[in-house]
Formats: C-alpha cells, structure tokens, sequence
C-alpha cells in the first residue's frame, strides 16, 4: 500500500528518485519467492549491566518446519519464525539493529527484523532491557549504556560461528529512537553530558514525565556512563538507517555535520521531521504518521488494555495514516532501499 503524495515527503537528495523507487516497490510483484526467516536467541552478561543482554539473530531459511511466535503480549503482536533454523547457504548482509525508546517492551523491532531476514539479511537485534528492570534513578544513563551493549554485541558477533557468514564489505546499522540514538554513537558521535542534563527542560516527553513522576532530577542525576569509552572496532558501516532518533539536541552540532553521508534518516510525524531538520544525508519523512506507528502491531483489546490501565491510547494510534500495516510497509520499502541503493 502507498500514501497519496501529500503524506509523504522526500528531500534533499535524489526526490525523483526515490519518488520512481517508492512506485516501483509498491506496485511490483516480486518474481522471486522470499524465504522464511529463522531466530536464535543468545544471552551476553556484560560489565556494564546487572542483567545479560539479550540478542536475537535473525536470517533466512528454507526450512518450512512449524513456526513459533516470538515476542507480543496483551498490547502488542507477536512475530513469526523458525525458531534454531538452519541458515541459508552463503555470506549473508549484516545489519546491526537497536530498536526502541527508554522503556520500549524488548520485542518492538521484531516485524522488521523479521522482514528484513526474509530479504537475505542476517539482522542481529540487540534488544533493550525490560521496563520492569529499568528503575528511574538508574536509568538517566541508559543511552550509554545501549550504545555499549551494541559495542558488545558486535565484539561478540565476531568471535561466534556467525562470523564467516558475514558480508565484511555489507555491514550496516540500523535503530529506532534511542536505539537509533545508540546506533549513531557507532558512527563516533558522542551524546554531550552536559546538553543531556538539559534536555528535559521545558520538555513534556513521556520520558521525562516519567523521571519528574519519580521526582528524578536529570541535572542532578550521576552519570557515570558518560565516561565509558566504547572499544574501536574499526568497521566501515556501509549504511546507516535510523527511524526518529531521540537526543538530538543532547549531541554537539559539529559531530551532527560530521555524519557519514551514507546516512539515511526517517521521520514519523511533524515534529520529529522538525527535530531531525539538522541531520545531513538523505530524509525521507511520513508526517501523516505517529511515531508510534514504528511499535508493533496492536492486538484487538489494546485499546480496552489501555483505557483500563490508564495509559496512552497513543500508543497503537496512527495520527492520519491509513493504517500501522501501511507504515510498516513504507518503511520497508524505505529501508530496503537505503541498505540496497539502485546505481
């Protein structure tokens, strides 16, 4: 499905482009049948957290055996695969992904993943840590600690039997917001400690009404993690795809110029098209969209689940887009194309 022209907007570079690219996707039937995508899961206890993080990998498979759900819970759905499938044969493409805000449910990215394994890539999703372990005085340093169990993650990758099947000159990076905050910080951006002390200031997020509800100060908050230095690992990332990145303003405008130009950056709604007005590379924006048509897709009592608990009916609402089905699928073909460009 496609919006109608005045609910998207591409700028910037290439406009007729991608315009002719976006209509081609949408309305060709592939010839080639995708595979299935299988997932492993793997735990890795690190330093820097009191809980082992949790990675998944996902890749294609022919394997037709029975599919198991992974992920969902009485809000949102759960996704689909072969659960310790055996890979296809070959080299695969890498894509690091990180998705997810403060205290995003671990499973958000899952669709995604899953649709891009189905495309022949292997996706290796660090998952952020459940909301219920994320208490609010410790998790004023949580963007660091996200970029590090990305550093990590990787590190790990390398030493694993997934290392041979990986790409080197395919590499790429993949987030959502602050785990598209995270994923920036592999490029060599640092967040500034003291920006991000304000960055609550005159800011009605739901992030910071949760610290406020908490009576969590960011400007007084310790931030040890802004000294941690993440090992080098000296990768060139060939593209990098980040979906509403958060903290924008927490990062210095000279490291912001200094982005690779192989950056493609997506912005769901008004406001964050005017947040990542700053961002170099190419824009690619869905105003008529949420933001939180990037979760997962809602069950059919979320909106009970919701009023009953008193939280954001927000949450599986989709400003004026058709529908969270439809945004998925642009934002696919989005993705697809930045981490596959047409010469």
């Amino acid at each position: 499905m496609t919006f109608p022209s005045r609910h998207f907007h591409i700028v910037r570079t290439g406009c007729w482009y991608w315009l002719a690219l976006l209509l081609c996707l949408s309305f060709t039937t592939r010839a080639e049948v995708l595979t299935a995508a299988g997932v492993q899961q793997q735990a890795l206890t690190v330093s820097h957290r009191a809980h082992p993080v949790q990675l998944l990998l996902w890749y294609p498979t022919h394997s037709r055996g029975a599919a198991q759900r992974t992920g969902g819970n009485g809000l949102f759905q759960g996704t689909v695969a072969q659960h310790n499938a055996a890979p296809v044969e070959g080299r695969l493409p890498l894509v690091l992904m990180s998705y997810g805000g403060l205290r995003s449910a671990p499973f958000q990215g899952h669709w995604l993943a899953q649709q891009l394994a189905q495309h022949g890539y292997l996706v290796m999703q660090i998952q952020p840590p459940a909301a219920e372990s994320l208490l609010p005085e410790q998790a004023t340093d949580e963007p660091w600690r996200r970029a590090a169990d990305i550093s990590v993650a990787y590190q790990w990758l390398q030493r694993s039997e997934w290392q041979p099947r990986i790409d080197p000159a395919r590499q790429n990076l993949l987030g959502a917001f602050l785990g598209a905050t995270a994923m920036l910080q592999q490029t060599g951006i640092r967040l500034d400690p003291a920006r991000y002390r304000h960055s609550c200031d005159g800011n009605d997020s739901t992030d910071c009404r949760w610290y406020t509800a908490h009576q969590v100060s960011l400007p007084q908050a310790a931030l040890p993690a802004s000294t941690w230095e993440m090992e080098s690992t000296a990768v060139h990332w060939q593209r990098i795809v980040v979906i509403n990145p958060e903290l924008l303003n927490s990062m210095t405008p000279a490291d912001l110029t200094a982005l690779p130009a192989t950056l493609t950056h997506i912005a769901l709604g008004q406001d964050s098209i005017k947040e990542q007005s700053t961002l170099p590379g190419q824009t690619l924006s869905l105003p008529a969209a949420s933001p939180f048509s990037a979760l997962a897709l809602c069950t059919a009592n979320a909106a009970a689940i919701l009023r009953e608990e008193g939280e954001e009916e927000a949450l599986c609402q989709d400003g004026e887009a058709s529908s969270r089905q439809a945004v998925h699928q642009q934002l696919l073909q989005w993705v697809l194309a930045a981490l596959e460009p047409v010469h």
